[in-house]
């Protein structure tokens, strides 16, 4: 009748409208009267599609009712749907879409399949395949023409490049139907990409290369007279870039992140996807007109700053939580489909190497704390495949060559296989004949254990044995760095371990001085080691435990936390560390903290193994490259341990676990006061709010309820879906971050250490003066050892007996006649030189408050002490001198210079002498003069040295 055919004349105005969200936003009184109408009339499908361009919280129960019968739902079924929506207006996560209704895909809006699998989307990525099929064929071509010299635009070739046209004219406005069509279809569409991303990439930038060119290829005139399709027309390209737009302007924050870290960068258009992202970032209109014309600054920007990894899940994109607490994860209930959601989505990140960090770590954070080992990826190869083939390649080819060395090392050597290490070896920057060689040994290695390695049918596992493991590392491991895995430096030169170990100093130093130092308050104490917890809480999965600073401050905080009467605390940073760097005595002091008896702690850690204070370490930690070696006192890796030590030794203390949740809201209190009181009034607000609608609710429920008894109307009365719900809140929790480098890690410390140097007012850890100036003398003995001097290169072989370096600016030893090094020379107490280079100073004479210029610090110097009041406490005499004494003994070693000055002197013109006889007689008179003073010289010191009665004297008379 009329009124279908009204319904259908403004239902065809729909569709084709570009504007139609834009219409149903603000009038969802104009569309949803269209719905019912459509409904009415038997067109169910389309009444849904209209009613999918309204906004969620604008839409009336009604109008689901009126279709809803179409796909198979009763308004019986829907009532627990709608009873859980908020009230109309309000925008929150509580209203149902069309899916959820009709359970249909909101695609076709026939099936019911999942939306985002629907089979309009792989049709759609089919006929794209097909265009550029058919684009690489006809690039082809013309290129064979181009070299013959024919003319290949025939009619047949121009027919073929309009269907071409009209197909991808076609291909667009799907794009632009789904995701100008509501919420439902534009996250089915964004949801689709994400998981046919990687086929997009291998068709439009990989198995097609020359189907589309770029968008200024014949900016200069040279366009040819056929029409030549851009790269801004590719439909991937294009669908890509459209729906984060659209994301962005719709408020899916989440979705358009997630979208744009996974695009490659480049199907990144600047003008269009990465201005979206930058406005969600409120980067001002300057920024994003310079990153849209200058193709550096849009490359720069889209691997920097456009995706905040740091405050959002690196899976999902929101906000509050990590990957590791993210519900696409949790919900996986064996371990294997978690690691593989989690490095999957992970290592699909693109925009940057952030997302493969983190997958990297977190696979070697598992294997630290026991819960990924050989067995379990022995058992999953499928597992085991996706860690080598994903992972650990996408390491090697990005740079982080020690992090996919650690993954590799996760693999069951009889899965590796030798392409595998091979990109290894490339990736840590071996030529071709290192190589070469590499690869033969790793072949004689696999023929020595009759071993054929293979990812998808591995051969039994070999028997483990010590042999085994040093054969394996020595084969893979020859010639590289043993901690960051590359060529170009040993081990004692590796920027990675000197970090390492210097965050370890850093941490061990200051925990020694806020724990004992005089001049810091107990509070200022307690402050610093709270906010040296929430480092380690923050940083908990990239720290590096096996380094022995950092594990004995980590260890020694929780110990000196439960003394303190902070156990709760203690507790939270003791399950932080890992199972193998736990040592003994912090679990005694937790267990005492909590009141528990002395002798039912004697029973509790008398089955109980620590492993954090035994002196065992894993085969692999040994660094011997022939030239250094890394003792245990730096570094000491220990083999992963199961961690059962809540369930053993604190489960059944009473609330144990209630002590535990409010542990971060103590560490707050000391470190981030704002947070808390924050987190405070949120929660009071929530409370206000939920006693209001609890009054309101019982005000209208005791009206209803009058009404009814009194056989009044209620159909003016205040409709009460449900009682509100009390709002629960959960414990503050100090979420640990989602990547970090050993180079965050320093600069996260850094404010810590600050701050306890500020109050002492003296430098600590690596920053001490003692800890610069051995670092100066190594790098200048390092430097020595690898730039000699021609001098150094035209001495005769000699006996060497000491490392001294003369101040008389040649590099010659001293030598007597005989050719042997004279005990005056070779001793290790040198002279420095005027410039404070000398390898007998280790900072030069201005650093050094005792040394004068022109005289050799004092031997003893190494083993005394400053006091604050200028005097000196030497271990070796066993008392406190004054420096009186200390002024006698410089005059005293003033002397004993001058003499072996002079000694030397006289043997070098001695051997000039022999060498050349024949000198003029000026040339002659200076060193007999010189030789009678230094023979002088020398029997004042044969008779300084007859008896302790005339050194006094002597001295005297040489002053």
């Amino acid at each position: 009748g009329p009124r279908e055919a009204s319904a259908l004349h403004a239902y065809k105005a729909f569709p084709t409208c570009r504007y139609r969200e834009e219409f149903s936003n603000p009038f969802p009184s104009e569309c949803i009267p269209l719905c019912i109408m459509l409904s009415d009339e038997g067109h169910f499908r389309r009444a849904a599609y209209v009613l999918c361009h309204v906004p969620l919280h604008l839409r009336d129960d009604e109008a689901y009712l009126s279709f809803a019968p179409h796909f198979g739902r009763s308004r019986e079924d829907l009532v627990p749907v709608f009873q859980r929506r908020s009230p109309k207006h309000i925008v929150d996560g509580s209203h149902p879409n069309v899916v959820q209704v009709t359970l249909t895909c909101c695609v076709c809006l026939e099936k019911e399949h999942p939306s985002y699998d629907c089979p309009k989307f792989a049709e759609w990525l089919d006929r794209c395949n097909q265009v550029y099929e058919q684009l690489h064929e006809q690039s082809i071509t013309l290129n064979m023409s181009a070299e013959r010299g024919v003319d290949a635009y025939s009619n047949s070739r121009v027919d073929q490049r309009d269907e071409i046209a009209r197909t991808l004219q076609v291909l667009h406005a799907n794009i632009n139907g789904w995701i100008l069509s509501g919420p439902e279809r534009l996250q089915a569409f964004c949801r689709f990409l994400l998981s046919a991303i990687d086929n997009m990439e291998q068709t439009a930038l990989r198995q097609y290369p020359g189907a589309f060119v770029s968008d200024t290829a014949f900016a200069s005139g040279d366009t040819p007279p056929e029409r030549v399709f851009t790269k801004a027309e590719c439909p991937i390209r294009q669908a890509l870039n459209a729906t984060i737009t659209r994301l962005g302007e719709t408020g899916h924050r989440a979705f358009a992140y997630r979208l744009f870290s996974r695009c490659p960068p480049l199907l990144v258009d600047p003008k269009q996807g990465l201005s979206a992202i930058l406005r969600l970032n409120n980067a001002s209109e300057a920024d994003i007109l310079l990153a849209q014309q200058d193709a550096q600054v849009a490359s720069l920007w889209s691997r920097s700053s456009a995706i905040p990894v740091d405050t959002h899940c690196m899976i999902c994109f929101e906000s509050g939580h990590g990957f590791r607490q993210c519900p696409e994860v949790v919900g996986h209930a064996a371990w294997s489909s978690r690691v593989t959601a989690i490095v999957s989505n992970l290592a699909s990140i693109r925009c940057n190497a952030d997302g493969i960090t983190a997958a990297a770590d977190y696979i070697y954070d598992e294997y630290a704390r026991y819960r990924l080992g050989v067995e379990s990826l022995r058992s999953h190869p499928e597992v085991a495949s996706l860690l080598l083939e994903r992972l650990a390649m996408a390491c090697f080819r990005s740079g982080e060559t020690h992090r996919g060395f650690r993954v590799l090392r996760r693999i069951p050597i009889e899965m590796l296989e030798v392409r595998a290490l091979r990109s290894f070896w490339k990736g840590a920057g071996c030529t071709q004949e290192q190589l070469a060689s590499n690869i033969l040994r790793l072949q004689q290695f696999h023929a020595k254990y009759n071993l054929t390695p293979s990812i998808s049918n591995p051969p039994p596992p070999l028997k483990k044995s010590v042999e085994l493991g040093r054969d394996f590392l020595q084969t893979i491991e020859k010639g590289l760095c043993r901690y960051c895995y590359s060529t170009n430096h040993r081990a004692s030169e590796c920027s990675l371990f000197l970090n390492e170990v210097a965050i370890g100093r850093d941490a061990a130093a200051t925990f020694r001085m806020a724990i004992v130092h005089p001049q810091l308050t107990p509070l200022q104490g307690k402050i610093i080691i709270m906010r040296t917890v929430k480092f380690f809480l923050l940083h908990q999965h990239h720290v590096p435990y096996h380094v022995h600073g950092v594990c004995k401050a980590a260890n020694g905080t929780a110990a000196f936390l439960a003394m303190i009467d902070e156990p709760a605390v203690a507790l939270r940073l003791l399950l932080a560390i890992p199972a193998a760097y736990r040592m003994r005595h912090v679990f005694i002091h937790v267990l005492n903290a909590f009141k528990v008896p002395l002798d039912v702690v004697e029973t509790k850690m008398g089955d109980f193994m620590t492993t954090g204070d035994s002196s065992y370490t894993s085969p692999s930690a040994h660094v011997n490259d022939g030239d250094v070696v890394v003792t245990d006192n730096l570094v000491q890796y220990r083999l992963p341990i199961p961690d059962v030590a809540f369930e053993t030794l604190f489960a059944d203390l009473p609330n144990i676990r209630g002590e535990l949740e409010v542990a971060d809201e103590i560490i707050l209190s000391h470190t981030d006061p704002a947070v808390v009181k924050k987190e405070t009034d949120r929660r009071s607000k929530a409370m206000t709010s939920y006693r209001k609608a609890v009054s309101e609710y019982e005000r209208d429920a005791a009206e209803r309820k009058k009404a009814i008894e009194d056989g009044e109307d209620i159909s003016g009365l205040t409709i009460v879906r449900h009682a509100p719900a009390k709002p629960k809140f959960g414990a503050v929790v100090i979420n640990p971050l989602q990547r970090s480098n050993i180079h965050s890690l320093r600069e996260a410390f850094d404010p810590i250490q600050v701050s306890v140097e500020r109050v002492l007012g003296m430098k600590i850890g690596c920053r001490h003066v003692l800890c610069q100036s051995a670092v100066e003398l190594l790098d200048q003995e390092v430097s020595n050892q690898r730039q000699p001097t021609p001098d150094d290169a035209e001495d005769e072989p000699v006996e060497v007996t000491s490392t001294e370096v003369p101040s008389q600016g040649n590099n010659r030893r001293e030598e007597t006649p005989s050719g042997r090094v004279d005990k005056d020379s070779s001793r290790d107490n040198r002279r420095p030189s005027n410039d404070g280079n000398s390898r007998g100073d280790m900072r030069g004479d201005s650093h050094r408050p005792d040394v004068r210029e022109g005289r050799r610090p004092d031997h003893n110097d190494r083993d005394r002490r400053p006091h604050r009041d200028g005097r000196y406490t030497s271990d070796r005499r066993g008392g406190t001198h004054d420096r009186r004494d200390d002024r006698r003994d410089d005059r005293r070693d003033d002397r004993r210079d001058d003499r072996r000055d002079d000694r030397r002197d006289d043997r070098r013109q001695h051997d000039d002498r022999r060498q050349s006889p024949r000198q003029d007689s000026s040339d002659r008179r200076e060193p007999n003069r010189r030789d009678t003073h230094s023979s002088d010289s020398r029997g004042q010191q044969r008779g300084s040295y007859q008896g302790s009665s005339h050194r006094g004297s002597d001295r005297r008379d040489r002053r």
